[in-house]
């Protein structure tokens, strides 16, 4: 499928050379699912949506890119897109700016958090029971699927710093406990040891797969 990108982006503007850039460098890694690289529609698929068109899916459209480079593509994205593209791609980038708020300007901070505001509503929708199936299977194929998207939101291994645990501690005080008093059932109880036994065995067959 062939896609006018100057109608979505400034395609006049140096960033879009630079992800070209990242583009021409980056074709000849196969088009698939693999350990830190993640695969881009070069034609997002939120303006597939807002153009109502049909999500493009095409090993023309698809890419592998670096972690690295995957971040910046999003970052330029979201500074290239035209009026009416820029809300998608201020909550896209969101999620992926969250460990690269250093590289990005006030200026820039400031009109990301007015973009993602008002697109907020877009969040808050009441979601049908099919749609939440659909999404709730999306993310666990996406899980499964990305070891890094896992270990970076793993607990395991982290340690927080004084700091933190005193803000932590300061925040909780005074609230009451949400699991104060809870009596669990005996079946209750069981499932949670076969859900943690499954996690557990799982963690341990992906460790066996990656290495």
């Amino acid at each position: 499928m062939q896609h006018d990108f100057s109608l979505v982006f400034d395609t006049d503007n140096e960033y879009w050379q630079r992800v070209l850039d990242i583009f021409a460098k980056s074709e000849s890694y196969p088009k698939k699912v693999v350990s830190k690289r993640n695969l881009h529609h070069k034609f997002p698929r939120s303006f597939s949506k807002l153009l109502k068109e049909p999500a493009d899916n095409d090993k023309d459209n698809l890419i592998s890119l670096s972690l690295a480079d995957h971040f910046l593509v999003h970052y330029y994205y979201y500074l290239l897109a035209k009026k009416g593209f820029r809300q998608p791609m201020a909550l896209a980038f969101r999620l992926m700016a969250r460990k690269g708020l250093k590289f990005i300007t006030p200026e820039t901070a400031e009109q990301m958090a007015k973009d993602y505001e008002a697109a907020l509503p877009i969040s808050q929708k009441v979601w049908t029971d099919e749609e939440r199936k659909k999404q709730s299977a999306s993310m666990l194929e996406y899980y499964n699927t990305h070891p890094e998207y896992r270990e970076a939101i793993s607990p395991l291994g982290r340690h927080h710093t004084i700091e933190t645990k005193a803000k932590q501690s300061a925040a909780h005080k005074g609230k009451p406990s949400k699991l104060k008093g809870t009596q669990f059932t005996e079946e209750r109880r069981q499932k949670q040891k076969e859900a943690i036994k499954l996690w557990w065995s799982k963690r341990k067959q992906e460790k066996k797969e990656n290495e």
